[in-house]
């Protein structure tokens, strides 16, 4: 029910008055001291750029998004490899770009990508899917697509051990939440897949 200033709207208007020779009326500030109304127009300044610049982000992330999901859906796997490896990255920097990467409807993709046996793009997508666990909301949605049952396989069959390291990590994640321990756990291979990595990996 709070109500906030529509901050990056107020910026469009005042680039059109600008553009239309239009005066603009600031607001009035009431102060004695000229320092002090010149701070707060900065402030005020500054929160306007600072909430446009963060709408522009959350925007470009997710036109980001979709063009490398869209470009992941080709055939090629230099393509598919490379645009793994570039939403790895985005998943990476932030956790505003994890979330907008589970809610864009990523994961489903991400598992079946998983499947693949190109060493390179399954680092990329096991990656991703341990950044994008730490965030609780997306394991509910990365179980949700039944994601424990091909980590397993990434687990036993993997590779790299890079890879099989970091779909422990994801595992590990999901293990955090009470009601998935129980699940990881009814599945013997899991448990048989961790051991043997404890056995192998460093």
């Amino acid at each position: 029910m709070a109500l906030i200033p529509n901050y990056a709207l107020k910026r469009l208007i005042q680039q059109w008055c600008q553009e239309n020779n239009i005066p603009i009326t600031e607001p009035t500030l009431i102060s004695s001291d000229s320092e002090s109304r010149k701070r707060k127009i900065k402030k005020y300044d500054q929160a306007i750029d600072y909430i446009s610049a963060t709408k522009a982000t959350v925007d470009a992330v997710k036109i980001t998004d979709e063009f490398l999901v869209r470009k992941l859906a080709t055939r090629s796997p230099d393509i598919q490899r490379q645009e793994a490896y570039e939403l790895n990255l985005l998943a990476k920097s932030s956790m505003d770009n994890r979330r907008i990467i589970t809610e864009s409807g990523d994961i489903p993709f991400l598992m079946t990508l998983l499947g693949f046996r190109e060493p390179r793009i399954q680092e990329n997508v096991v990656t991703t899917l341990l950044n994008l666990s730490i965030h609780e909301n997306n394991n509910i949605l990365i179980m949700f697509v039944g994601a424990i049952d091909i980590l397993i396989k990434v687990l036993q069959f993997g590779k790299m051990m890079e890879v099989r390291g970091n779909t422990a990590g994801t595992i590990f994640s999901f293990s955090v939440i009470d009601e998935y321990k129980a699940i990881i756990g009814d599945h013997n291979k899991a448990i048989l897949a961790l051991v043997g990595l404890l056995k192998d990996g460093s």
